[in-house]
């Protein structure tokens, strides 16, 4: 099967549109057995950005093989986020990959402290929130011995001033981030599924003869 349309609606890798209809640039076929089969590949130009990923997929299947560079990384994906949460980790994700690391420090601040503040925890600055945070047991203490970095990142993206924050840094903040964010809120999530999951497959063995 050769290239379908619908292959073209994708979250740009590069500046995190969502579901933006990418505009095919080329494409080629490779017919030969050094290729595996026949494979195609089309090359899409973000519309909004102008940058370019690649699509190898399968001719004889309906199957999308290999995307260079990849959607956003699943890495830094987190489920189930209240809506302000997210919002503020989705601009943090946008702004560093348009080459902006200390506004995306300001949108990692701002999602930090929004994530406490739906755990009930507000105490004034990011560092203690988390700290209160791990005190409750909602995240473990070793998140409470990278805070000197969060420090930093948080006052100087948020300050005007001499200091400026490089990509890796604020990355590392974003590391960091993330799995606060599935601490709090996807890992209870789906542990609350898979409960459910297996309450729904339980059955009484007490009836059945062996």
């Amino acid at each position: 099967m050769p290239f379908s349309q619908e292959f073209s609606f994708r979250t740009c890798p590069w500046c995190n549109t969502q579901d933006v209809s990418m505009q095919v640039k080329a494409q080629d076929v490779d017919f030969s057995v050094a290729a595996g089969g026949r494979k195609q590949w089309s090359w899409l130009g973000c519309p909004r950005c102008g940058s370019a990923i690649s699509i190898e997929t399968s001719i004889q299947s309906a199957r999308i093989n290999k995307v260079v560079p990849d959607e956003p990384s699943s890495a830094m994906k987190v489920n189930h986020l209240p809506t302000d949460v997210e919002e503020y980790y989705t601009n943090a994700q946008t702004v560093l990959n348009a080459g902006v690391p200390s506004s995306a420090a300001v949108e990692l601040r701002r999602a930090l402290e929004a994530a406490a503040h739906h755990q009930g925890v507000n105490e004034k600055t990011l560092v203690k929130d988390i700290e209160k945070l791990a005190e409750k047991g909602l995240i473990t203490a070793n998140f409470v011995g990278v805070l000197g970095h969060i420090r930093k990142v948080g006052n100087v993206g948020a300050h005007a001033g001499d200091q400026t924050l490089t990509r890796e840094e604020v990355e590392k903040a974003m590391t960091f981030t993330t799995q606060v964010l599935r601490n709090l809120f996807e890992m209870p999530k789906e542990l609350e599924s898979t409960l459910r999951e297996i309450k729904k497959m339980k059955c009484d063995f007490s009836r059945i003869n062996f």
